[in-house]
């Protein structure tokens, strides 16, 4: 055969016993297309590479699937690829899958800065989540993040994205000048970076420098109009500034970027919650929640609102959901036990307070809490006349004892300690009374206490001083709110109304200030009531309607002076000299009057002198007939 077909010859094939060579330039041609063909594919590859590597930095990750799955269906085995979609797993956090998938790419490439890089992020997520077993070692899984990143940077020098990792672990573990460092070097690596200068910014505004914080974040969405973040923390900005408006606009376009995006739902539902905007609030916090169900911020916040509208099983329910995710959560037990025991639910506040106290950092406040539990359980018993009361009142004792040596300063647990003294018969000087009464008030509560031991003391002129000065110290919704379940828990609803209406000037809407203020007037009503009824038996003639309408009138208000003063009378006519003497006290607790206050003194002085030449009279019969 000639040797220029044979070389010429680039494929034969046989039919029966004639061998039919293929032609050199048909052959030529089909190789070129088939070149041509793959050189295109492979740009078409490389392409597609580059913008889903873009997307993914500039944190369009439902955009970046779709490239990441076509990807995948071309090579499955493509290291790029595989970063690539490791990289969406992860911030998806779907971090099981990526930590298999890692786990094995690094088995065969060691020395891939990428897959070290991936490895940092997956442990520096993992204490995120609500696996208790993740969160309970986070110091161990912060460690090994922050090495694979360093080992990423060793590898790589310019692995940018490694050096900005780095910086937001430093930043968490509040190392604010290493990290700073680092975010700039991730800057300068690669100056159209907008995720380093989001972070710059956040760490600038956790630094209180708000300004530069600001100009940071304007940078990254000037380098990347889709970085949600950026204008997530612009409106975070705008809150804190009251600019709620110019705050809801940036939340609009981080969600319009990232409809997802959970943390941005959370502060509208703040926003809205700062306006007064309720459902607008509750909504929001929801779709947070429906979308992150493991970010307890917004069950917090969602609790703190049911609790301004006196919802407080929908509070307790938003926060036993929290607890339940972090058996750490400490601050939220506490804020359980706090409503629990505002609703009376001893077993439960109890329970709360107890699991605290051993070993947490509201160690102290829990103990006061478990005190204060006993103590109103012991009061209740005690007016319930229960089996088991004096047991109580000795642990509310006991417990009050171990507050007060936690916190000796604390006038309000050493009062309580006292009365309960009072209660169980023991010894009280006059001294512990006397330190209580040289404390100079400087909180609402505070003068409370003070007016609460003057009580104690029959000093009721002097009581009644403190609680008006408490309500003229008061300043805050809250403060007013206190003074005013204080009153009302107190029964004195006088007091109790004025609270509520100082509270509703500075918060006409507060659903909360509203119900009690109705509550407390419903109260004042119904005595008033009553009285009326007491009145007309009165003037009929029937003694026993005409008690019975004038108890029911005090019980419902204690404050109700005229009330006092009818049956004080009553009292007087059967010769009930305790009972005469008791409605006195009450009216001199409670009147604005002095020359009413001085009048019923007098009055008390001479029933006291009475009651005491009785007692006498009746011991000196009983040790002369036995």
């Amino acid at each position: 055969m000639n040797k220029k077909i044979l070389a010429s010859a680039l494929f034969v094939f046989m039919a029966g016993s004639v061998i039919v060579a293929a032609p050199v330039k048909k052959q030529v041609k089909v190789t070129k297309n088939v070149v041509i063909e793959a050189e295109l594919k492979k740009k078409a590859i490389s392409s597609k590479k580059t913008d889903t590597a873009n997307l993914l930095e500039n944190l369009r990750f439902d955009e970046a699937k779709n490239y990441i799955e076509d990807l995948l269906k071309e090579s499955s085995d493509d290291l790029e690829t595989n970063i690539f979609y490791n990289t969406y797993l992860i911030n998806k956090n779907r971090l099981n899958e990526a930590q298999e998938n890692v786990d094995e790419l690094l088995a065969k490439n060691p020395n891939s800065s990428e897959l070290h890089f991936l490895q940092g992020l997956i442990y520096l997520k993992r204490p995120e989540t609500s696996d208790m077993s993740y969160r309970s070692n986070s110091d161990f899984y912060f460690e090994n993040g922050v090495a694979e990143l360093n080992k990423a940077i060793e590898i790589d020098k310019n692995n940018y994205k490694a050096f900005n990792a780095l910086g937001v672990a430093k930043m968490s573990a509040g190392n604010y000048e290493e990290a700073e460092n680092l975010f700039k070097e991730a800057i300068k690596l690669k100056q159209t970076y907008a995720t380093a200068y989001d972070n710059l910014g956040t760490l600038y505004y956790q630094q209180g420098n708000y300004e530069i914080a600001e100009n940071r974040f304007n940078e990254a969405v000037a380098r990347n109009p889709h970085c949600f973040t950026a204008n997530y923390h612009l409106a975070r900005l705008n809150a804190k500034n009251g600019e709620y408006t110019t705050a809801l606009a940036h939340l609009e376009k981080a969600l319009l970027i990232n409809p997802s995006f959970a943390y941005a739902y959370n502060l509208a539902g703040e926003i809205y919650a700062k306006q007064l905007n309720e459902a607008a609030a509750i909504v929001n916090y929801k779709k947070a929640i429906e979308l992150s169900p493991e970010y307890t911020t917004p069950y917090i916040n969602l609790a703190k609102l049911y609790e301004n509208r006196a919802d407080s099983e929908f509070a307790l329910e938003s926060l036993k959901t929290v607890a339940g995710m972090d058996k750490n959560a400490d601050a939220i037990c506490l804020k359980i036990a706090d409503i629990e025991l505002a609703k009376r639910n001893y077993t439960q506040a109890e329970k709360y307070y107890s699991s605290i106290s051993k070993t947490s950092e509201y160690k102290d406040e829990a103990i006061k809490g478990l005190a204060e539990t006993y103590w109103l359980e012991a009061q209740e018993l005690i007016s319930k006349a229960q089996n088991g009361s004096v047991e109580k009142m000795y642990q509310a004792r006991e417990k009050l004892t171990s507050a007060i040596n936690s916190q000796p300063q604390d006038i309000e647990l050493r009062l309580a300690k006292l009365k309960l003294d009072k209660l169980l018969g023991a010894e009280v000087s006059d001294k512990e009374f006397q330190e209580i009464f040289a404390t100079t008030p400087k909180t609402p509560a505070e003068f409370i206490v003070k007016g609460e031991a003057y009580s104690v003391e029959n000093e009721f002129i002097l009581a009644k001083t403190e609680f008006e000065n408490a309500l003229n110290n008061a300043k805050s919704i809250n403060e007013f709110k206190y003074l005013a379940e204080y009153f009302t828990f107190t029964k004195n609803y006088e007091m109790a109304l004025a609270a509520l209406n100082k509270a509703e000037e500075i918060n006409p809407t507060d659903r909360q200030t509203l119900d009690n203020k109705r509550f407390v007037k419903s109260k004042i009503n119904k005595s008033d009531e009553f009285l009326n009824d007491a009145i007309y038996f009165k003037k009929e003639g029937d003694k026993f309607f005409t008690k019975k309408y004038l108890v029911r009138s005090i019980e419902e208000n204690p404050a109700n002076i005229e009330a006092n003063k009818l049956l004080a009378k009553f009292y007087k006519k059967s010769k009930n000299l305790k009972a005469e003497c008791a409605c006195y006290k009450k009216i001199v607790a409670t009147s604005d009057e002095l020359k009413v206050q001085q009048k019923y003194l007098k009055k008390i002085t001479k029933l006291e002198k009475k009651i005491q030449k009785a007692a006498n009279k009746q011991s000196l019969w009983q040790k002369l007939f036995g």
